[in-house]
């Protein structure tokens, strides 16, 4: 059995990360809990981590281990992980913190559109082309 398919990908909110090194912190907290087998902290400025565990990691667990290493942890989200999604997502997220890297600009993943994949081969990104329409944006859906 796939290994994406099993595991879970959990977002929780982080305060009091000042640093880098805050950041890198909360990492190795989080990858210290027993079942966690991944995790992104996308910059202390984020205030947010992502990391993908086996379902059978308890939420406080993960925040229990935030608030050792000195920080505030919450689990805002949890859903199935998937291998392709996490990854686009990921470089998604790394690609528009490059971008605003010198700019003094905080970067709001909330923002971020969802983006699934599918097989067969079908994506959705956010809104309807209908939907988008109706909140008077200028957009044009495409099938591949």
């Amino acid at each position: 059995m796939d290994l994406a398919t099993q595991s879970e990908h959990i977002e929780l909110t982080i305060r009091g990360m000042t640093c880098d090194d805050c950041a890198r912190h909360v990492s190795e907290a989080l990858l210290g809990v027993p079942g966690v087998e991944a995790v992104e902290v996308p910059g202390w400025q984020s205030g947010r981590a992502v990391v993908v565990a086996r379902p059978e990691v308890d939420s406080q667990r993960l925040a229990d281990a935030v608030t050792r290493a000195g920080y505030h942890g919450r689990v805002a989200a949890r859903r199935p992980a998937s291998a392709t999604a996490s990854s686009s997502e990921a470089g998604g997220a790394v690609a528009a913190e490059n971008a605003l890297e010198d700019s003094g600009r905080v970067l709001d993943l909330s923002a971020m559109p969802a983006v699934i994949f599918t097989d067969p081969q079908v994506a959705t990104v956010g809104l309807t082309e209908a939907a988008a329409w109706a909140q008077g944006r200028s957009v044009r859906g495409r099938l591949w």
